[in-house]
């Protein structure tokens, strides 16, 4: 499943653990694996502060 919302900047992707691995394993893509209460918020994002 992958789910887009056109004002936030991330996009969610969710699967079975394979391929959650795959997506977290691709080169080219930035991917975090997240937990279901993460802050999706501006003020949510740890990586790219």
């Amino acid at each position: 499943m992958i789910v887009s919302e056109i004002d936030w900047d991330s996009t969610i992707v969710a699967g079975s653990r394979a391929a959650i691995d795959a997506v977290l394993e691709a080169s080219g893509i930035e991917a975090l694996e997240i937990t279901e209460r993460a802050d999706l918020s501006s003020t949510g994002d740890v990586v790219n502060g």
